[in-house]
């Protein structure tokens, strides 16, 4: 994209938050290489490579399959939003990293093209709620890259496609979020191989895309066309884009405003006849909507929201305003409220680029684990605004904010301060409706790994592919609370979640629900506590949202997980969940668990086994039986030590100790139940 260069600027008006993450033990250098010797990488595509593509000649391709379906989102509901003048049809498409930072021209990144990640300080997205579409942008090496020179950023050759990170593909699906691959041109390649039409009319490129997403389970692409063409491969390219479309509608597909229908690099700023081309073709759909480079202006979207409509569009479905924040932080120049001129009626949609900037542009070291307090707090002054709460959107000045005249130069860009936050124009949405819904609060990586309150694993690790559905907001709360992700205890998974009352009541609003209470439900808590603390699980139903149901907690030190018969509440429609607490002094109290489990049956039985076992490394290959009832299945070693947790039917494990003889495999189904245990042998 567009004025992406790497910049380091001063750190302005951040004050550090509660996060509770243990202290550091090993130096970041430590953690930097942490690939597994045999551990498959995901990668890209040169032409030929594609053209050539089959899973099933393809080693890795089945290591990398998501296997979370995509959920459906409830319906709108501005009752129970943070804010309840938020009412708007807009769309957000965010344009991010994953786990690091691939680094850029010959400064080394960090090379997690990988499921799973043997360490903690990553980018471990956290608000999935604002998002309809995740994409990556820039493109991942070729197959066969040598990983020491990926490692190291040097002779790397980049695909013009790849496939989004599988484990945030899951992440993605679980909230309903779509997860989009990439195109990204200019690459050392001659273009008209990539728009080659057979004599019957194929495109063995656009087939291959088609089969590659189906195949991986992902929902479509970004194309970042960004360098010159030549007239005849343009028009062959929208041609390829409608033939794609026509084979498969349901992929989604967004055209950045980069190129006019001559082939020239070109960027409008708006939405027009010349880039509309690439939306709207004569003989069909070829995208369907178009990133609008960053120089908007009001006058610019009002034409181009004028254009869509002139056309037969609708403004809100193919224009997509684009924000640089890569590169600008939280002061781009160009200023979103122009977009969103009202809480009802925007004049297109969002698109957000380099989102991932609170960790991967982070003026400090964002491989030290100490500086992951600051990273959670930079991504909710992003998204939640600079008072991290989504009630209370809008920037702290004005000063030096946008809009201001673009120099190419960044401006105060760590100071949250001038930015507004995504949630000052967008609403919140959930994907909890009938089906069992199981949080443990974990946030997909972990200083150690937890088992019913028992910490059983001392390592590092980032797996957003078991990341669990998180709150809905960061932190819509009222009293004298504070809030943080504690990554020192949980009751499974990485972290809970800690709520600190300094005195008096207090209330923290965790999910907004659409639920039908059946008579047999129950919900289901671990939660942990200390001092004098009177906790109920509140439940905002909505035939009465001002008369909410208090269900009081017990009272305990230790780990304890309760269970609350729903029946009374048969056939009401839950809108919200919040936790309500009073204490004359101060109290905590760490979640752990929250769940809304409604019985249901195990159609296929689990079945697990060891495809290959790498006893000098410690590494292993499994493959797993995973139907639409299990979450997932957790692994130990003979002697009861945690090796890892897959959620996929074919899965790369690693530490297993060279002295282990079989793995004991626990199947936990979609309602939180560990099923009966496996013995597996190695």
């Amino acid at each position: 994209m567009r004025n992406s260069t790497k910049y380091i600027s001063i750190m302005l008006g951040l004050v550090l938050c509660l996060s509770l993450i243990p202290a550091q033990t090993v130096s970041a250098a430590e953690k930097y290489n942490v690939k597994g010797e045999h551990q498959p990488y995901f990668h890209g595509f040169s032409a030929q490579q594609l053209k050539d593509w089959s899973p099933t000649t393809d080693d890795t391709a089945k290591y990398f399959r998501s296997t979370v379906r995509l959920q459906p989102r409830n319906q709108p509901d501005v009752a129970t939003q943070a804010q309840p003048t938020l009412q708007n049809n807009a769309q957000l498409l965010t344009l991010s990293g994953d786990y690091g930072d691939p680094g850029y021209g010959f400064e080394a990144g960090i090379p997690d093209f990988t499921r799973t990640v043997a360490a903690f300080s990553r980018n471990v997205f956290q608000f999935w709620q604002y998002v309809d579409y995740y994409a990556s942008w820039n493109g991942t090496p070729i197959a066969g890259s040598d990983y020491e020179a990926i490692r190291a950023n040097k002779n790397v050759t980049y695909g013009v496609v790849n496939y989004p990170n599988p484990a945030y593909t899951d992440a993605a699906h679980r909230n309903g979020v779509k997860s989009l691959g990439s195109w990204f041109w200019p690459r050392d390649e001659t273009f008209s191989e990539w728009v080659e039409q057979t004599a019957d009319g194929r495109f063995p490129v656009a087939d291959k895309m088609i089969e590659l997403a189906q195949y991986m389970n992902f929902d479509g692409y970004f194309i970042n066309q960004e360098a010159t063409i030549s007239a005849q491969d343009a028009q062959q390219l929208q041609k390829m884009l409608v033939y794609l479309k026509h084979r498969a509608p349901q992929l989604y597909v967004q055209f950045y405003d980069s190129l006019t229908k001559e082939g020239r690099l070109h960027y409008v700023n708006g939405f027009d006849e010349s880039n509309s081309y690439w939306v709207q073709a004569e003989n069909g759909e070829a995208a369907d909507s178009l990133f609008m480079n960053y120089a908007w202006n009001k006058q610019r979207l009002a034409n181009g929201n004028q254009h869509a409509k002139t056309n037969g569009l609708d403004p809100l479905q193919v224009m997509y305003a684009g924000t640089e924040n890569q590169k600008y932080g939280f002061n781009p120049p160009y200023d979103p409220r122009e977009v969103f001129a009202n809480k009802t009626e925007p004049l297109a949609s969002w698109a957000l680029f380099g989102s991932d900037f609170v960790y991967s542009r982070l003026p400090a070291n964002n491989l030290k684990r100490g500086n992951q307090t600051l990273i959670n707090q930079r991504e909710r002054e992003y998204w939640s605004g600079p008072r991290q709460d989504p009630t209370k959107t809008g920037r702290l000045t004005d000063e030096n904010s946008s809009p201001y005249p673009d120099q190419g130069v960044p401006n105060d860009a760590n100071n949250a301060a001038h930015w507004d936050g995504v949630a000052d124009v967008v609403a919140e949405k959930t994907v909890i409706q009938q089906q069992s819904f199981v949080s443990h609060f974990n946030t997909g990586h972990g200083t150690a790994f937890f088992a019913n309150g028992e910490k059983v694993s001392e390592n590092e690790w980032s797996n957003i592919g078991i990341q669990d559905i998180l709150p809905s907001w960061q932190w819509w709360s009222t009293g004298k609370v504070s809030v943080a992700y504690d990554y020192s205890t949980a009751w499974d998974g990485g972290s809970s979640l800690r709520l600190q009352n300094k005195g008096g009541k207090t209330e923290v609003n965790v999910y907004k629900t659409d639920k039908i209470i059946k008579a047999t439900d129950v919900l289901q808590v671990a939660a942990q506590t200390t001092g004098e603390l009177a906790t109920n699980i509140t439940l905002y139903f909505k035939d009465a949202l001002k008369q909410p149901v208090n269900l009081p907690l017990k009272s305990t030190s230790k780990w304890q997980e309760q269970t609350i018969d729903l029946s009374p509440y048969q056939g009401r429609e839950l809108g919200k969940i919040s936790v309500t607490a009073n204490t004359k002094t101060t109290g905590t109290i760490n979640l752990g668990k929250l769940a809304l489990i409604a019985p249901t049956s195990m159609a296929t039985e689990p079945a697990f086994s060891v495809a290959k076992w790498y006893q000098p490394t410690g590494e292993a290959f499994v493959k797993a039986n995973m139907n639409e009832a299990l979450a997932y299945y957790d692994v130990y070693d003979d002697s009861n030590n945690f090796i890892g947790r897959i959620n996929t039917a074919d899965s790369y494990l690693e530490k297993i100790p060279s002295t282990a003889q079989k793995l004991v495999v626990y199947p936990v189904s979609k309602q939180g139940e560990r099923l009966k245990e496996m013995a597996i042998s190695l």
